[in-house]
């Protein structure tokens, strides 16, 4: 692993030079929280030297590294067909935008309840965050937040299920999304081994949180009945593990989550068809989100 200090090449090393040449997107589980099972950018403070916990990354890092992009995933438990998410990422002149589009299919009492997400990321020209539009439709049940970014602060306005409310987050700086996170880690030329850490923000909750990541290396993945190389990164968070597996174009093709969650790389029209939906236990669905907190930590976490 090298060391967190070395300096960054500018110019960049010549990526046709490594076995995997990725300029990698990476799904985000931003869209959707069932709680017990689906893990979205959960918290992960715990205490850890720097090196075990690795390098902490920033907006600064997405210069320059984000590329477009355009995939779908079909969601999968125990070996049922419970969903979809489609990421895509563009490049208009006014800056990035990362968006996600995500359903899952609940079923109670025989009745299917399509559950709908939705986050769209803006970036300045500088790569820095100018906004976001998070939403979730679940029926009867919805909820929506809208930020930008106003000096170093973030102002957010949230409507959850018709009560409206304005929040002002202090921030030492403008966050990071999941969404961009891989674009920040691939611009440090990541190799087998390397660990990197970033604070990133939550809609769910309206607060920063920290993320780690540990660089597995590269493998290959079943698609279509097909080999494919693959780079596998292993996420940390609050204790629990994500595990994805992304191709050198900047597609996923495999995550792994908690509670035997599964998500693939299909076409379109493959991850739209043949929902079954996760059915409720006995004493129902859980909550569909975690509880809301406006106003969390702000700001990067020292190094």
């Amino acid at each position: 692993m090298r060391s967190s200090g070395a300096e960054e090449d500018p110019g960049g090393r010549r990526m046709a030079e490594r076995r995997l040449k990725a300029h990698w997107g990476w799904h985000a589980l931003g869209g959707v929280a069932v709680a017990g099972w689906l893990l979205v950018m959960a918290a992960g403070l715990w205490p850890r030297s720097e090196g075990e916990a690795g390098l902490l990354l920033g907006p600064a890092e997405l210069a320059g590294a984000i590329r477009p992009g355009d995939w779908w995933l079909g969601a999968y438990r125990d070996g049922r067909k419970i969903g979809w998410f489609h990421t895509r990422v563009a490049l208009p002149a006014a800056g990035p935008t990362l968006r996600q589009e995500s359903r899952l299919m609940l079923k109670v009492g025989g009745l299917s309840q399509p559950l709908d997400s939705s986050l769209e990321v803006r970036l300045d020209p500088a790569h820095r965050l100018a906004g976001f539009d998070f939403g979730m439709d679940a029926g009867p049940v919805r909820m929506s937040a809208a930020g930008r970014m106003e000096g170093n602060t973030l102002a957010v306005e949230l409507d959850l299920g018709g009560q409206r409310s304005a929040h002002r987050l202090p921030m030492a700086e403008a966050p990071l999304f999941d969404l961009a996170l891989p674009y920040a880690i691939l611009r440090r030329d990541p190799q087998a081994g390397d660990r990197f850490r970033a604070v990133v923000f939550d809609p769910h909750s309206l607060s920063n949180r920290e993320v780690r990541v540990e660089v597995v290396g590269p493998d290959a993945v079943s698609v279509g009945g097909d080999m494919r190389p693959a780079y596998r990164l292993r996420r940390l968070a609050a204790g629990l593990e994500v595990e994805s597996w992304l191709d050198a174009s900047g597609a996923v093709l495999k995550e792994t989550l908690p509670g035997g969650l599964q998500l693939q790389r299909e076409d379109e029209a493959q991850a739209r068809r043949d929902l079954e939906g996760l059915e409720a236990g006995e004493g129902g669905l859980p909550r569909l989100w975690p509880e809301l907190q406006p106003g969390g930590e702000g700001g990067r976490l020292p190094p």
